[in-house]
């Protein structure tokens, strides 16, 4: 699932001509209980933040 946005970063990342390879890290979130209200709670978090165009 990661495979796909890090492969697309490290693209980025040489193309822009920098040095070694850029640092990568994951999160993940988990619900325990009702996976909706999880979901939700999640999004309530980050209302904020743009939305990630969806992969190809």
């Amino acid at each position: 699932m990661t495979a796909p946005s890090f492969d697309a970063a490290k693209r980025a990342w040489q193309n822009a001509g920098r040095q070694g390879t850029p640092k990568l890290v994951v999160l993940t979130y988990f619900a325990l209980g009702d996976t909706e209200t999880g979901q939700a709670n999640i999004r309530g978090f980050y209302r904020l933040a743009p939305m990630p165009s969806p992969a190809t």
